[in-house]
């Protein structure tokens, strides 16, 4: 029980868990707005508005940078992870997207469920304002 008030109590990953969540939520939400349904597989899909990964992520990497300061290698390391991250959204599931979609066009039929996708620009900028917005949030809590 310690351990699990520790990690809640820690400053990089708190804000980070929060911004995933909070991602993940919005998803819910608008698709519940959008369909007027509750649909809690988009939670384990590809894609989608906003970028629950890069929420998570640059909340991190922002908050290690804050904490341990913005030489230090633990914010080296996050800016690092961050970068794949961010790329492995935008650049490469958008490539698995279109193999997918090529052999399912060969194929004649649909074989990936659920499909894969990649993020557009716009849901990757989004997650990193949600990511941002948590910073700012528990920075002015903490006083860090």
């Amino acid at each position: 029980m310690r351990v699990l008030f520790e990690l809640l109590h820690n400053k990089v990953l708190l804000p980070a868990l929060c911004a995933q969540l909070s991602s993940q939520l919005f998803k819910i939400i608008r698709t519940w707005i959008k369909a007027k349904e509750i649909r809690l597989d988009h939670i384990a899909q590809y894609g989608d508005f906003p970028s629950a990964h890069t929420a998570f992520i640059v909340s991190g990497t922002l908050m290690a940078g804050l904490v341990e300061g913005w030489q230090s290698a633990v914010f080296a390391l996050g800016v690092i992870f961050s970068s794949i991250v961010i790329s492995d959204a935008l650049v490469q599931r958008k490539a698995l997207e279109k193999t997918q979609e090529a052999v399912e066009s060969l194929a004649g039929k649909k074989i990936f469920n659920p499909p894969f996708r990649g993020h557009t620009g716009k849901e990757i900028l989004a997650g990193a304002v949600i990511g941002i917005i948590w910073v700012v949030f528990f920075s002015i809590i903490w006083q860090v």
